[in-house]
């Protein structure tokens, strides 16, 4: 018994010592996926894979009123300063989305833009449908809905060359938006509107405007790291 209430304090140093440790290697990831409250009848769960040269780490959240249970790799440990623990894990988790995001915008660098006409109306459709994402985000109201999400980032051969593309792929509620990167940028926006099984889908090569795409992008994720900090504290 008195080895079980020992282990509640312990965790909270090894796990300390584990992001701090961690902090300098989340550098350019080969793999990520985020997958945020996928049960929402539950409690809050928040697991993220990724994975790079010198790591490969599944780690798992999750949250009650009273205390928040944390999963590295298998290894469980329960905190009972739940606010305390989660500023640590959110910040950990924001340093893994900025490495996948600049590692997406390394291979937009590399390529070289075209003007191509029709462009702008793409990137305007993209514009609007983004600016209805970040009002709603906004505006959430967890009495209402539940906030969901998940996010991947990884890269994948293409079997018809030796080029490997680069996709960063963002699901939120009704809306699956893809982007990737080879020799050209592609993007593809599914909307099921909202389950009724009907779908749009706007998708294409953008030659010209292919930061101002990721641009809202992160606009939209910046936003939801706020209000998962808001929600927390």
């Amino acid at each position: 018994m008195l080895k079980g209430i020992i282990g509640l304090f312990r965790p909270q140093k090894k796990h300390r010592d584990f992001f701090s440790k961690h902090t300098n290697l989340i550098r350019h990831l080969e793999w990520l996926a985020i997958d945020y409250n996928p049960n929402p009848n539950g409690p809050l769960q928040d697991n993220i894979n990724y994975k790079n040269d010198q790591l490969d780490e599944k780690l798992s959240i999750e949250t009650h009123k009273t205390h928040a249970i944390l999963n590295i790799n298998g290894d469980v440990h329960e905190y009972k300063s739940v606010s305390t623990f989660l500023f640590k894990f959110l910040s950990h988790k924001d340093l893994i989305i900025l490495s996948a995001i600049e590692g997406f915008k390394q291979k937009l660098e590399k390529l070289t833009p075209e003007r191509t006409a029709g462009e702008e109306k793409a990137i305007e459709w993209f514009r609007v449908s983004m600016e209805v994402v970040k009002r709603s985000i906004m505006e959430f109201d967890d009495k209402q809905t539940e906030l969901q999400y998940k996010m991947f980032y990884g890269k994948k051969p293409n079997n018809d060359s030796e080029e490997v593309t680069t996709i960063f792929r963002f699901m939120f509620y009704n809306l699956d938006i893809l982007f990737e990167v080879s020799d050209h940028f592609y993007y593809q926006v599914i909307d099921n509107k909202g389950g009724t099984g009907e779908e749009k889908v706007q998708k294409g090569i953008v030659k010209g405007v292919y930061n101002d795409f990721f641009n809202h992008m992160i606009e939209v994720l910046s936003l939801l790291k706020s209000l998962e900090k808001k929600r927390v504290f």
